[in-house]
């Protein structure tokens, strides 16, 4: 009602029927302004270790160890092009190093020993800056919370997949970016935030400003449903569209139960074939 209708705090419980309590005189203070975040890059060590890790890790993949990862991605919906493209990799069981060798600062435990570097079990995601260096590794556990693993000094930023379209579509997972950019992406850019709480960076939110149209999918579930409201309409204005998937709370699924990716972005970004054909021939036009 707020967001939507405009209405203030009294008129909003007035018509809920709930009492407002008591309220200070004079105007709400604002709240601060969000501000995307640069970009962090990990020091040399640490993309060095990471590096030799995630060759380890694709070696691992296309081995037949990696038989049982291989099969999960493709029923991701992910074909094996996408899988090397990605730089995805294998870690079939857990690893312990001494956080110092990443070069992290140490830590810490309770009792006083120090904490070691976790490696956990799982789908190696990478992040590459300028198409060769890692600056992130997440590991898609394959049971266990929590789910998604963010190696230590990593950069938190956003995955973005084929950044000079002119539309982008917002999704949660990084493997849901890579089924769109698999499924779609002569049509849209793809950013994978990492999480339903996640913002863009300063270079993710760059890249929104200059889309023409920006489809907010992240999960259908209700912590999806909560985030894609505000933030992203207050921040982008009306080209920020909801545009959850059908069929399953997110593409992967989604395209394991029979929707077509393709047909789902193309009636978000143009409605109808009218629309899409003349984005068509725009694009012949300008030699994209």
């Amino acid at each position: 009602l707020r967001d939507y209708r405009k209405f203030s705090f009294a008129e909003t419980c007035q018509l809920l029927g709930r009492d407002p309590g008591t309220r200070p005189n004079g105007p709400r203070p604002e709240a601060p302004g969000w501000t995307p975040r640069d970009q962090s890059i990990p020091s040399p060590l640490w993309t060095a270790k990471a590096g030799a890790f995630l060759i380890w890790a694709q070696e691992s993949l296309w081995s037949d160890v990696g038989s049982e990862a291989r099969a999960f991605l493709h029923g991701k919906g992910l074909n094996d092009e996408t899988i090397r493209t990605a730089g995805l990799g294998w870690n079939s069981k857990d690893y312990y190093r001494s956080r110092e060798s990443w070069g992290l600062p140490p830590v810490q435990k309770e009792d006083g020993t120090p904490k070691r570097l976790w490696l956990p079990a799982g789908i190696v995601i990478p992040r590459f800056l300028d198409g060769y260096l890692p600056v992130k590794l997440k590991i898609r556990r394959p049971e266990g919370e929590p789910r998604y693993y963010l190696t230590p000094g990593s950069d938190t930023g956003p995955m973005i997949l084929n950044p000079d379209r002119a539309a982008t579509v917002v999704v949660e997972s990084e493997l849901d970016a890579l089924l769109l950019q698999q499924e779609v992406g002569d049509l849209v850019s793809v950013i994978a935030l990492g999480s339903v709480a996640a913002k863009p960076d300063k270079i993710a939110h760059e890249a929104l400003k200059a889309a023409t149209v920006v489809l907010v999918s992240l999960d259908s579930d209700e912590p999806g449903g909560k985030a894609s409201w505000s933030f992203w309409h207050e921040t982008y204005g009306k080209k920020a569209r909801r545009w959850p998937c059908i069929k399953g709370k997110d593409p992967s699924e989604a395209w394991a139960k029979g929707l077509d990716l393709r047909g789902w972005i193309i009636a978000g970004l143009f409605g109808n074939e009218t629309k899409f054909e003349r984005f068509c021939i725009q694009t012949i036009d300008a030699g994209m």
